[in-house]
């Protein structure tokens, strides 16, 4: 986990004998108090408290067969096209998102990448995004779920790229991208439970992980590594 967490919860890290009470409960109580640190930080940057959004991204089946079902590489090829998919949302917002000036305007979020069901079962791997607008964008829009359309928009328009050595199109490869609207606190964290809902799961098959990068800067020059394959011969 990508996380400043309570130091509570070192002592159970590497402790087999924890009960899964006690460390379901440390994990989620920590993520929960990062995440509530992000929202002030988003309200002090944003002069205003956001506007909540959360986005699901999974892609088809066919495409996701390329990795073996235990291979890490799912997770992280998952994180990229997430990543990337966010990186063309804020630019639809922000004309020059690595400025200085536009920090108050840039979009803000958590993402969370896991191949489990809320029953425990397996499942590709997909990503959970908590997104935070700064409500001036709202005030533009003809309604507040015009964030759907921007981001179908985007999907329809997208041409192929590369993650990692792999070649991906969005408009094909993308089996759907959900995006809704939280409107009330009951909302907030009924998403927000979801999104955690297998953090604290030990099995060495989960998948889970979760990144806050709030850094555009840092994102966007990611997405202009070439970053290979480790899995694919070198030329």
């Amino acid at each position: 986990m990508n996380l400043d967490l309570d130091i509570n919860l070192s002592k159970y890290l590497n402790n087999p004998e924890s009960s899964k009470a006690e460390w379901n409960v440390l994990v989620k109580e920590g993520l929960e108090r990062q995440l509530h640190k992000d929202i002030c930080e988003s309200i002090n940057i944003y002069k205003a408290e956001p506007i909540f959004y959360h986005l699901t991204l999974r892609m088809n089946e066919k495409w996701m067969r390329q990795f073996s079902r235990k291979s890490s590489y799912r997770t992280q090829v998952i994180w990229d096209i997430t990543s990337m998919l966010l990186g063309k949302i804020n630019l639809r917002l922000v004309k020059h998102p690595t400025r200085t000036c536009s920090q108050p305007y840039n979009l803000r979020f958590w993402t969370a990448t896991e191949n489990r069901t809320q029953e425990g079962s397996y499942t590709d791997d997909h990503s959970h995004t908590l997104l935070m607008v700064n409500p001036k964008h709202i005030e533009k829009w003809s309604n507040p779920n015009q964030l759907g359309s921007i981001v179908q928009s985007i999907l329809h328009k997208s041409r192929p790229f590369t993650a990692r050595g792999i070649e991906t199109h969005l408009a094909r490869d993308c089996h759907s991208v959900d995006v809704r609207h939280i409107t009330s606190p009951e909302q907030f964290h009924k998403t927000t439970d979801y999104g955690l809902k297998t953090a604290a799961d030990r099995d060495t098959d989960n998948a889970f992980t979760i990144t806050n990068q709030n850094s555009w800067r840092t994102i966007y020059a990611e997405q202009n590594d070439a970053r290979q394959n480790p899995n694919l011969p070198s030329a």
